[in-house]
């Protein structure tokens, strides 16, 4: 799907999260409607382009799709795989879900939210 699709609304946000702001890719049609939202969880590499894309398809499909990026609290996914792989080792469990679950938190309070 094309990033500069007008059919979509798309961007990165940030919201709160268990370790502070969260970075996060956000794609949604435009139109005022109420939508049903879906977090994107990213591989072992990171918030890449390919995670992008498939937040945009749920978009078209006519979801709210936020697709946080886990290693915020390590200042975002770096330009080499190789390096977020090893960043990803580094997470803690428990606070990466607590990110991901203020995804779904920020989701239920977005005005567009359903």
């Amino acid at each position: 799907m094309a990033e500069d699709d007008p059919r979509l609304e798309v961007g990165y946000i940030a919201y709160l999260g268990a370790t502070g702001s969260i970075r996060a890719y956000s794609a949604r049609p435009i139109g005022g409607e109420e939508l049903p939202g879906v977090v994107v969880i990213h591989e072992n590499t990171g918030l890449q382009p390919h995670i992008e894309d498939v937040a945009r398809g749920f978009a078209l499909e006519g979801y709210h799709a936020v697709a946080p990026d886990a290693l915020s609290p390590f200042g975002g996914t770096p330009a080499s795989t190789s390096q977020a792989t090893s960043l990803i080792n580094q997470l803690n469990e428990e606070t990466t879900i607590g990110n991901f679950v203020a995804a779904v938190q920020y989701l239920k309070t977005h005005p567009a939210g359903s």
